[in-house]
C-alpha cells in the first residue's frame, strides 16, 4: 500500500472508532435510563411486603408507635416544662458570665451568680435528675421540619450544673459537688432516653461535659486522697445509656414521614423545610403509602436500610468496636457502586450515620478512662508515683481493639485512645499545649476548663435539626 492510500485510510479508521464509542456511550447511556426507569416501580411493588417486614420488626409505621417507644406526653413537670417548650433560652445570657468566672478562677464571684439564677434555680433544674425521661411532645409527622432547639437548654443546664460541681469543690462543700455531679450525670441520661438520634447525641454530650467535671472536682483537691477515691467510686457507679436502636426508630420515622409527604422536589435547594407552608400540619400524611411511584419506591428502599440497620446494631450490642467497624462499612455502601435513583435518600442520609456507632463507643469507653486517671491520681498520692501498669488500665480502645494508652509527664498522666485516624500522638491535644489531634481520652490535671464550658456558650448544643 502506498504512502498515499495510508494517509486517505488513516482519517477513517478513526471515524470508525470515534463513532463505535459515540455509540457505546449512547447505548450505555441508554441503557441506563432504562434501568432507572424499570428500577422504581419494581422497587415499588416489594411496598407491601417490606412494610409487613418492617412493622414486625418493631420500627415505627405511624407516630403513634414512636411515641409508645418513649412514652406520651411530657413528664418533665413545672417549671420545667415551660422553661423547655417556651422558646426562650434557659437562662438567657447569664451562664456564660458565670462560666468564664469559673474559667478564669473567680469561684466565689461565680457561686454568686448561680445562686441568684432563678426561673428555674440551678435546684430546680437538678431535680431533673429524678424523672424516668425528658420527653418533649412533637408532631412527629413533619419529618424532617420537627425541630428540638430545648435540647441546647438541658446543654446549658448540665454545663451550669458541672460548673457549679466544680465551684462547690474549690470552696470546701463536697456532698454538694457530688450531689451536682450525679444529677447532671442522670440528667444526661435521661434526655438520651428517647427515640431520636439528636436525643442520644445530646445525652452522650452532656454525659462528656459530666465526666470532664469530675476531673475538674478533682482538680480542687489534687492531693486529698480520700476525695479522689470518693470521686472515683462516683465514676465507676455510672453506666451510660446510649441506646442506638432506640434512637434511630425516630431517624426511621423521619423518613417514612418525609417520603410521605415528599412533594417530588429534588432540585438543590428546593427543601426550604423552614417555609411554614412546606408541608402545614393541617395536610399532613399520616399514615400509609404515599400515590407516586417514585416516592413509594424511596420510602421502600428507606424502609429496607432501617432495616438492616437495627440488625446490626443488636448483632453487636455490647460489642463497641465490632458495632463501630460494622455501621461504618454499612454506611460507606451507600456511597459505592452504581447510583440507583431509588436508593437516592439513602445515598445522601445514610452516611451521616456512619459516627453514631463510634459515639456511642466513645460514650462508653470515657467514664473508664476517668475513673483510671482518678485511680492512678490516688495510687500517686499514697505511693509517691503513678502506676504504669495495672488492671484497671486494661480498657478497650474501641478505634484498635486494643487496650489505651497511658502516658505519664512529670505530675501529669493522661490514658488515651489513639482516635479514629489510629496514629498515636501522646495524648499531647489533651494537655494544655496547644497541639491539635484526634487522640481521646482524659488527663490530670484536666486540660483548661475553656474547651468544655465555652462549647457554644450560653446557648450551646443542637440547633435545629
Amino acid at each position: 500500500m502506498s504512502i498515499s492510500e495510508r494517509l486517505v485510510k488513516a482519517p477513517r479508521r478513526k471515524w470508525v472508532i470515534g463513532c463505535s464509542l459515540v455509540g457505546v456511550l449512547v447505548l450505555g447511556l441508554f441503557g441506563f435510563a432504562v434501568l432507572q426507569v424499570v428500577d422504581y416501580p419494581v422497587v415499588a411493588l416489594r411496598a407491601d411486603r417490606v412494610a409487613a417486614e418492617y412493622r414486625a420488626a418493631g420500627l415505627p409505621w405511624v407516630a403513634e408507635d414512636l411515641e409508645k417507644l418513649s412514652g406520651t406526653g411530657s413528664n418533665i413537670g413545672e417549671p420545667m416544662v415551660t422553661i423547655l417548650e417556651d422558646g426562650a433560652p434557659l437562662w438567657s445570657k447569664k451562664s456564660q458570665p458565670i462560666f468564664d468566672l469559673v474559667g478564669e478562677g473567680k469561684y466565689r464571684e461565680a457561686k454568686a451568680l448561680v445562686d441568684g439564677l432563678r426561673s428555674p434555680t440551678v435546684d430546680e433544674f437538678a431535680a431533673m435528675s429524678s424523672l424516668d425521661r425528658i420527653w418533649l411532645t412533637k408532631d412527629w409527622d413533619l419529618g424532617p421540619n420537627v425541630l428540638f432547639p430545648e435540647y441546647a437548654d438541658v446543654k446549658t443546664g448540665v454545663k451550669m450544673l458541672a460548673a457549679r460541681a466544680e465551684v462547690r469543690a474549690r470552696v470546701g462543700d463536697l456532698d454538694g459537688s457530688v450531689a451536682d455531679l450525679k444529677a447532671s450525670y442522670a440528667i444526661s441520661n435521661n434526655v438520651g432516653r428517647n427515640s431520636n438520634l439528636i436525643a442520644m447525641l445530646v445525652g452522650i454530650a452532656c454525659r462528656s461535659i459530666t465526666n470532664r467535671a469530675v476531673l475538674y472536682a478533682a482538680e480542687a483537691r489534687p492531693n486529698d486522697a480520700a476525695w479522689i477515691d470518693r470521686l472515683r467510686v462516683e465514676v465507676e457507679s455510672w453506666r451510660p445509656e446510649s441506646d442506638l436502636n432506640l434512637a434511630m426508630q425516630g431517624e426511621a420515622y423521619m423518613g417514612v414521614a418525609f417520603y410521605r409527604n415528599f412533594q417530588g422536589r429534588i432540585l438543590p435547594g428546593s427543601f426550604d423545610f423552614e417555609d411554614s407552608n412546606y408541608n402545614p400540619p393541617d395536610r399532613l400524611v399520616r399514615r400509609g403509602f404515599p400515590k407516586g411511584v417514585m416516592n413509594r419506591a424511596m420510602m421502600v428502599r428507606h424502609m429496607e436500610a432501617h432495616l438492616d440497620m437495627q440488625n446490626i446494631v443488636k448483632k453487636y450490642e455490647g460489642d463497641p468496636v465490632g458495632m463501630t467497624r460494622a455501621l461504618d462499612k454499612f454506611t460507606a455502601s451507600f456511597e459505592s457502586g452504581p447510583l440507583k435513583l431509588s436508593q437516592f435518600g439513602n445515598r445522601v442520609l445514610f452516611p451521616v450515620y456512619s459516627q453514631a456507632g463510634e459515639a456511642v463507643a466513645k460514650d462508653e469507653m470515657m467514664p473508664k478512662i476517668a475513673a483510671a486517671v482518678l485511680w492512678a491520681r490516688g495510687e500517686k498520692i499514697r505511693t509517691g508515683s503513678y502506676p504504669k501498669t495495672g488492671k484497671r488500665f486494661e480498657i478497650v480502645d474501641f478505634q484498635t481493639g486494643d487496650f489505651v494508652k497511658v502516658k505519664i509527664i512529670g505530675e501529669r498522666i493522661v490514658v488515651y485512645s489513639v482516635g479514629k485516624d489510629g496514629i498515636d500522638q501522646g495524648g499531647a491535644n489533651l494537655f494544655d499545649s496547644g497541639v491539635k489531634g484526634d487522640d481521646l481520652g482524659e488527663a490530670f490535671p484536666p486540660k483548661k476548663r475553656e474547651s468544655i464550658v465555652k462549647s457554644g456558650g450560653s446557648s450551646g448544643g443542637p440547633g435545629p435539626r
